[in-house]
């Protein structure tokens, strides 16, 4: 099976309503981390080998003075406040993407590509 990168942006104020969601349809777990660059983020599996991340679209290292366009990771999508990454199998992938589009309507796919 083909391993995909994938991006999506969750219409989410928070990142745990986003991973109970997949923890609850999927069984996975997810550990807290805290990134200077990401801020607050969730992960399941190692953090070498990307599986899934929960994280907030707002840069934390955006300060007032610096450009507007700037306080997003994903300037085409403020209203959709969080950003799963995942490197899955596609059709994993695929499944992911239904799940945060039931849970969680207006979720948009960023971008979705194989793996290198």
């Amino acid at each position: 099976m083909t391993e995909q990168f994938a991006e999506f942006a969750v219409p989410s104020g928070s990142i745990e309503p986003v991973a109970a969601a997949l923890s609850e349809r999927f069984g996975c777990d997810f550990e807290a981390h805290e990134s200077s660059y990401w801020g607050p983020y969730l992960l399941h599996g190692d953090t070498n080998e990307l599986h899934i991340r929960i994280r907030l679209n707002k840069d934390p290292m955006w300060q007032w003075g610096d450009p507007e366009d700037e306080i997003w990771f994903r300037p085409s999508y403020p209203s959709h406040g969080v950003l799963v990454d995942i490197r899955r199998p596609s059709d994993e992938v695929s499944a992911v993407a239904s799940c945060l589009i039931r849970a969680f309507p207006g979720t948009q796919e960023v971008i979705r590509e194989s793996a290198p």
